[in-house]
């Protein structure tokens, strides 16, 4: 006999992530997490069920010798022999690492008078060797080489383990200095960067060794003997200004700025001076000043013996091509101030070997996500003017690739006013062709010839292809660009596919002589794919709103899934919700989707209360498992609700540039009256509830119908002329931009068209609230300022409409204080129960509304 579920019953639920696949296929690890309570991970076989567990444990580690390691929250070691079963557990330890092929194994363990010893154990022969005062190691790629820093005396050294043949160990460098910190391989394994600090009178200062493991010879950078390197300036810190190797070794890559603000204590000024003629608004202004406390790019070729600085104070943005022989340089601040995520900015190509800069694009958005270069270093490409254009860097030439194609390749159609963001370019193929998408498919485009092919066939299905990380080798480092990466088309690819009607969600796989292929898709959501990395086997999770999520193993030939973990299988016990899409239309005829999520032992014969929970694009989460929790962030749970006696909708919205909020309602109320219309819900009792963007849909809708009984509004803008005007603490920077080209969307500045901001803002139009609405902030909210519902709570006390606000003084845009996540939960249903079903013997709302 089922059950109602009850929230005594919520801690019985666990949430299922999927970890890894051993090489071979035959283990999977996973993890389950329970409530406040940390993640146990789970090692188990796939044809013995042989189940090996790890309270606590996290960054787990499969061999190809039938080996498992990982460690755990309360500082230990766990090591397991998966072909004979023993198992090992080590306290003390801090990281690990498998070395060649898992036959040898490292790992820094915490000695009892607090120093720690790097330990090298041979897996096979259990013999161990110890080398005293290590903290950290850097494994080489290949993990056949370890090198390590040390203490000796008064010394400090440099080693190198190598298990290539054997097993050996050389010092490469020694010192007496403060000691050596932040080893980097390069790509090839075939030389070693680090830092050498040494101290004086004059503060700490950094040189720079660089190690070639095939000539065994080391070469030094001193800035002091280096007659290029300007005398006020010093070595930064890797975690400053990221300490790298070129791919072919020739070039050491390295962070600098002046001394004098390298370890210098912030200081602050007694009287703050905001200039109107800042380029950036003050706070940010002091942390730049100038560029000149920005650490800057410069680059080091240790055989030839050249230096260069590559960015400057002019031109402080940096990414490196993929051979690392250009770099792409900007100035952030050229055309500041700018109201936009992501100001534009002038790019200048700059030959590393020769130092030679010129400029060769204009005006063009600072989004990485609209730049990417070809693994040849032949290219790159950048979207501009509702095209893919590429820029031929030997010709230094500019093709728009995509001219008088048909589709659209971002989605303003869609998202009018929004910063203009392309559907995307996920990488080049391994013959340097343009990878792109367009709403629907992957296309391919080859910059030489000009030839265009789609590879895939979404647009027919309504299923929109996109080409997963899996499939992909990653590029080089590229400081603050995006890696490109390398996808090779001879090879099987592995596609996400998510269904733009049905709202689906899953994996096919791509070959030129298949094109894409089911592998797990359909009859809910398959996510968190994993890929063991010698045999063609997967594993997933597959999902749907009333089926808790499992684990799936798909094996070739065939791969037919089988089930390999259920989880909450206690769900069988109590009654529970179901989903389904519903589709309607906005005022101006547009079509969109929308989440609906049935009450827990629904009768056709009766009439329910409905919660609506507007953001932007939420059908998407048609199929999303959500456990019921008391511990939520913004106070609201899809499951809660359901298995209270509620409908819950989670409506599509499409928003018109100038006319956020207006498009909003008139989305959200279209989308409540198909439902309405559907006579499954009291039209009478439908609640509103919203956090942040959606806070501000919330206050906005409310004024201007009275179709919601109650609302809740967290972290809320309600009065769009004062927020505007706000200092953001979020990227230091005014608020205008938010409002003009981010997710408010208004396309124009106040001054430009005061009539749409105040068309648009609640607070203008509080007087027609109808609906009792609890509002609720984080006093430490960096995202919307805290006093936005404030202004909305005095508004409506002044007016006398029903209204309470919560401000949690220890909290930020969401709660994460557990107790806090309890009450604001607690709160929340408290008042849609007292609103839509009548519950009126709530204290609390009682003495707060005084009905």
């Amino acid at each position: 006999m089922k059950k109602n579920l009850k929230e005594a019953d919520y801690h019985l639920w666990n949430t299922l992530a999927v970890d890894q696949l051993s090489a071979d296929g035959k283990w999977v690890s996973y993890s389950l997490e329970y409530p406040g309570i940390s993640d146990t991970l789970f090692v188990k076989n796939k044809a013995k069920k042989t189940t090996y567990v790890i309270p606590s444990g996290y960054r787990g580690n499969f061999t190809e010798k039938q080996w498992f390691a990982c460690l755990s929250s309360d500082g230990a070691l766990h090591l397991i022999n998966l072909k004979n079963g023993n198992k090992e557990v080590m306290p003390n330890v801090s990281s690990y690492a498998f070395l060649a092929n898992g036959s040898y194994f490292a790992f820094i363990k915490k000695e009892k008078d607090q120093t720690s010893s790097l330990v090298i154990r041979n897996l096979e022969k259990t013999t161990t060797d110890t080398f005293t005062g290590v903290d950290q190691f850097s494994v080489s790629h290949k993990a056949d080489k370890l090198v390590f820093n040390y203490k000796d005396k008064s010394k400090s050294i440099v080693k190198m383990l190598s298990f290539e043949k054997g097993y050996t160990n050389t010092i490469i460098a020694a010192a007496q200095c403060s000691g050596f910190y932040n080893l980097v391989w390069q790509q090839k394994d075939e030389s070693i960067a680090f830092l050498k600090e040494r101290s004086d009178s004059n503060g700490i200062k950094n040189e720079i060794l660089f190690y070639s493991v095939k000539n065994d010879s080391l070469y030094s950078f001193i800035p002091e003997k280096e007659k290029d390197f300007p005398a006020s300036m010093g070595i930064v810190n890797h975690d400053i200004m990221e300490l790298t190797i070129s791919d072919d070794g020739s070039k050491v890559f390295f962070g600098i700025k002046k001394q004098s603000y390298i370890n210098l204590p912030e200081t602050t000024d007694k009287v703050q001076v905001w200039n109107g003629n800042d380029k950036f608004l003050y706070p940010l202004a002091q942390q730049l000043e100038g560029n000149e406390k920005t650490a800057k790019i410069a680059v080091w070729f240790p055989k030839k013996k050249i230096y260069r600085q590559i960015s400057t104070n002019e031109l402080p943005w940096i990414m490196l091509t993929s051979k690392q022989n250009y770099a792409i340089t900007a100035n952030p601040a050229a055309y500041e101030p700018q109201y936009k995520m992501y100001g534009d900015m002038d790019y200048y190509i700059t030959n590393i070997a020769t130092g030679e800069s010129t400029p060769w694009l204009r005006k063009q958005s600072g989004d990485v996500a609209q730049m990417g270069l070809s693994s040849n270093e032949k290219y790159i490409c950048y979207y501009r003017d509702k095209n893919w254009w590429v820029y031929d860097i030997a010709k230094s030439t500019s093709s728009n690739l995509t001219k008088g194609m048909p589709m659209e390749w971002d989605n303003e159609s869609l998202d009018p006013g929004n910063d203009i963001t392309s559907f995307g370019n996920p990488g080049w193929t391994l013959d340097n062709e343009l990878i792109v998408y367009d709403q629907f498919d992957i296309w391919i485009i080859n910059p030489e010839s000009g030839l265009k092919r789609r590879i895939t066939k979404g647009r027919e299905k309504n299923i929109s292809f996109r080409l997963s990380k899996i499939s992909s080798a990653e590029g080089s480092l590229l400081y603050n660009g995006r890696n490109s990466l390398t996808y090779d088309l001879t090879k099987q690819l592995v596609l996400t596919a998510t269904g733009t009607v049905d709202g689906f969600k899953g994996y096919f796989l791509w070959s030129t002589k298949t094109a894409e292929k089911l592998l797990a898709y359909g009859s809910g959501a398959f996510d968190q794919l994993s890929k063991a990395s010698s045999s063609e086997t997967y594993v997933c999770r597959q999902m749907a709103f009333d089926k808790s999520p499992s684990l799936i193993i798909l094996s070739a030939p065939d791969f037919d899934k089988q089930t390999f973990l259920e989880t909450n299988v206690q769900q069988k016990n109590y009654y529970w919700g179901t989903s389904r899409m519903i589709h309607y239309s906005n005022s101006i005829g547009q079509s969109l989707n929308g989440a609906l999520f049935y009450p827990a032992n629904y009768d056709p014969m009766q009439k329910y209360p409905m919660v609506v929970y507007p953001y932007e694009k939420q059908s998407r989460d048609l199929f999303q498992y959500e456990n019921p929790s008391m511990l939520n962030m913004g106070g609201f749970n899809v499951t809660n609700f359901t298995t209270r006696g509620y409908f819950v909708l989670l409506p599509d919205i499409i928003h018109v540039k100038g006319d956020t909020g207006i498009s909003a309602l008139d989305c959200v109320v279209a989308a409540t009256q198909k439902v309405i219309d559907m006579g499954i819900i009291d039209k009478d009792k439908i609640g509103l509830t919203g956090h942040s963007f959606g806070g501000y849909e919330t206050n906005f809708i409310i004024t201007q119908t009275d179709i919601f009984a109650a609302a809740v509004s967290g972290a809320g803008v309600s009065d769009m002329v004062s927020w505007y005007l706000t200092m953001g603490n979020f990227k230091s920077k005014p608020d205008m931009w938010r409002s003009e080209t981010q997710q408010w969307r208004m396309g124009k500045s106040f001054y430009d068209d005061q009539q749409a901001y105040y068309r648009n803002s609640p607070i203008v139009h509080a007087s027609n609230i109808q609906t009792p609405v609890l509002l609720w902030s984080g006093k430490l909210d960096f995202q919307v300022d805290w006093h936005q519902n404030m202004e909305f709570y005095l508004a409506l006390r002044r007016l006398g409409k029903k209204n309470i606000m919560l401000l949690y003084p220890d909290e930020g845009h969401a709660i994460f204080g557990l107790d806090n996540q309890i009450d604001i939960t607690n709160k929340t249903q408290d008042w849609f129960d007292y609103y839509l079903k009548d519950k009126k013997a709530i204290e609390w709302i009682n003495k707060g509304v005084a009905d």
